[in-house]
């Protein structure tokens, strides 16, 4: 049943006033995504569980309905990625994902490079996939590391990914964005003068240490 809810999901395409299957938008999703799903469905259910009648909404509820956001979000972008892939997005038109997705699911602008953003960080960063997962985080702390994620700071990011999840876990979303603006600041004034990284490795110890 899981296997035919994402196959249906992945290439049914809404078309103005009807839907059809299109097969040669079939696409091939990673093994992973059903634990992910497991998680998401647990969520739901501790979610929903106060929306019985005479039920009282708790703070429970309420960190489960939000985690359970972020969770779907995660979901989402694991199959929109692969999906990017498919060339048959280019042969009807479209430049990029964003693009399709915008005129066939009212997406935002952007919302395709938004996504592969987030699936570059979670590839590349070993823990972040999971701490959304498990909600140690959100998908809005993802957003502020895609956002600054380049190829030229990409070692750095791989190096400090342990620490700034770390950040992401314990400090405010505003003490969080401060860090990874300083973290930026180290990072780059190392990549114009290597000779400064072990002043700045211990500037990162120092002044990047939760308080």
């Amino acid at each position: 049943m899981r296997w035919g809810v994402w196959r249906l999901l992945a290439v049914s395409v809404p078309f103005f006033e009807h839907t059809f299957v299109v097969s040669r938008y079939d696409v091939y999703v990673e093994s992973s995504l059903d634990h992910s799903l497991e998680l998401a469905e647990s969520a739901a259910l501790s979610a929903a569980s106060c929306l019985q009648n005479g039920a009282v909404v708790t703070a429970a509820n309420v960190a489960a309905a939000r985690a359970l956001v972020d969770r779907f979000e995660t979901l989402c972008t694991r199959i929109i990625v692969p999906f990017a892939d498919s060339p048959a997005i280019r042969d009807d038109g479209y430049r990029n994902i964003s693009e399709w997705l915008a005129f066939n699911t009212h997406a935002r602008p952007g919302e395709g490079e938004h996504r592969l953003g987030h699936a570059e960080v979670f590839a590349k960063l070993p823990g972040w996939s999971d701490a959304v997962d498990t909600g140690t985080i959100g998908v809005s702390h993802v957003s502020v590391v895609a956002k600054v994620l380049t190829k030229a700071r990409l070692p750095f990011l791989v190096r400090d990914a342990e620490m700034l999840l770390r950040f992401a876990q314990t400090l405010s979303f505003s003490n969080f964005r401060k860090a990874v603006a300083l973290w930026v600041s180290h990072c780059d004034d190392t990549l114009g003068d290597p000779t400064l990284e072990k002043e700045h490795e211990e500037a990162r110890r120092v002044q990047l240490s939760p308080t």
